[in-house]
């Protein structure tokens, strides 16, 4: 049996003090054992934003051929105003994320400190003023970036595909632009008959104990309940 579990940081549990108890991991961990069966659990990064998205998750679901398919929406599209974005809105995809791939590299050279350090902050600022900030798509636009990929992925016969909605990884966070994504998601869900769960109601359901000391970022019991729903879903 093959598991894909199509997603990113926040399924990976990058900013957990221990990724190990990321959502990912635990199903890596636990899904075999529990369906008493040889299970291969992989995972993919995804990015509705980018281009040709959603053609990139049917393409890769056709290589790997998986029995079960997770795909974990996020918010990184409309909920992080940045300079890349406006870029890429200015100058297309492909010169906009290579000048932000520039400025990357000269933010992290200015952290090691030497001759850029002085000059780090005084050009974000300068960045800021003169090119702007930007997000790469709205909500409703990622609604349907999700939805194009949720329509093809529910093409595949005999594929499980169970569908996560995204959270507010801020306790001090606007939930609303994440509760019209998972509306909107839920209902596509109902569409293609997918099967559904919103992690933003888990983390609302825990209140403080779904955020990191300083409110940023979620726990591992998140992640420990995120996991809990999708093995659920896959033994039902």
């Amino acid at each position: 049996m093959k598991v894909l579990m199509i997603g990113a940081s926040d399924t990976l549990g990058t900013y957990l003090p221990d990724p190990s108890q990321g959502t990912f991991s635990i199903l890596a961990r636990e899904l075999p054992p529990l369906l008493h069966d040889s299970v291969e659990v992989a995972h993919m990064r995804f990015y509705s934003h980018f281009p040709k998205a959603p053609e990139h998750a049917e393409s890769s679901v056709r290589d790997r051929a998986p029995d079960v398919t997770i795909i974990a929406a996020h918010s990184m599209a409309f909920a992080t105003p940045s300079v890349g974005a406006r870029l890429v809105h200015i100058f297309g995809w492909k010169a906009g994320r290579w000048l932000e791939r520039r400025i990357w590299d000269a933010d992290a050279r200015a952290r090691k400190g030497g001759i850029l350090a002085p000059l780090r902050d005084p050009a974000r600022a300068v960045a800021y003023r003169v090119i702007g900030v930007s997000t790469f798509a709205s909500v409703e636009e990622t609604i349907r970036h999700y939805g194009e990929t949720m329509k093809r992925l529910a093409r595949f016969e005999d594929m499980q595909v169970i569908v996560l909605g995204t959270f507010q990884p801020r306790r001090d966070g606007d939930i609303a632009p994440h509760v019209q994504l998972n509306t909107g998601l839920a209902a596509l869900a109902r569409e293609h008959r997918l099967k559904w769960i919103d992690r933003q109601a888990i983390v609302t359901s825990l209140g403080d104990d779904a955020f990191q000391p300083g409110g940023r970022y979620s726990t591992a019991l998140v992640h420990r309940k995120v996991a809990d729903a999708v093995i659920d879903a896959v033994r039902s």
